[in-house]
This record gives structure tokens, C-alpha cells and sequence, in this order.
């Protein structure tokens, strides 16, 4: 039972995440133009996969004191929020004018299509 909640409760973080995140950094016409190129829906459901592991393992180590089960499941944990973050930050976004690259920790670049030789 206790799996079930903390998966459904990982799912609705990393949900709320999405659309905060869609709403507040999306602000371009290309962006807006619903165009876009963007990562692989399996990077953000290995991410996720990925957390879920990495909290049972640190669930099932409450008691047991086993260093190698906790930095495990803290480094899988890690390795799931980067790919959630990978999927959620990066894009390409374009319309008839240009196309706008989106990455995680960077400012969105636009790129106009005379501007390209």
C-alpha cells in the first residue's frame, strides 16, 4: 500500500512540475505554435521508474543500516530526476519564422530562418 502512495505521489509531483514549469517558461510564439521536437516520452518514464526504485530501496532500508542500499537507491533516485529533468527542459519549438532550442540551466536560444546561411 505504502508503494502505491508514493508512486501516485511521484507521478503528481513530477506532473505539477510539467505544467508549472509549461506555463511559466513557454512564452515564445514558437512555443505556442504547439511545433515541436522534443525528447523521447520514455526518458521521462524511466525517470520515473527510476525514482520509484530508488525510494523502495530506501523504504526497505529503514531499519537495516546498509550504506550500500542507501547510496544505491540515492544514486538511482538522482539518476531518475535527471532524465525527468532532461525530458521536461529540453525542446525544439518552431513555426514559419524560426525555431526556438530549449535547454535545461541555459536561456532559450531563438534562431530566425533568414538569419541561417
Amino acid at each position: 500500500m505504502q508503494f502505491i502512495l508514493v508512486a501516485a505521489a511521484v507521478f503528481g509531483l513530477c506532473f505539477l512540475i510539467d505544467k508549472g514549469f509549461t506555463k511559466a517558461f513557454r512564452g515564445t510564439a514558437q512555443h505556442r505554435s504547439g511545433l515541436a521536437v522534443k525528447v523521447s516520452k520514455y526518458y521521462a518514464t524511466i525517470g520515473i521508474i527510476l525514482v520509484i526504485l530508488g525510494i523502495a530501496a530506501l523504504f526497505m532500508d529503514l531499519e537495516g543500516g546498509d550504506l550500500l542500499l542507501t547510496a544505491g537507491g540515492a544514486f538511482v533516485i538522482v539518476v531518475g530526476l535527471c532524465l525527468i529533468m532532461h525530458y521536461v527542459t529540453f525542446g525544439v519549438y518552431y513555426d514559419d519564422d524560426g525555431f526556438v532550442v530549449s535547454k535545461f540551466g541555459k536561456r532559450s536560444v531563438t534562431y530566425r530562418y533568414n538569419q541561417i546561411s
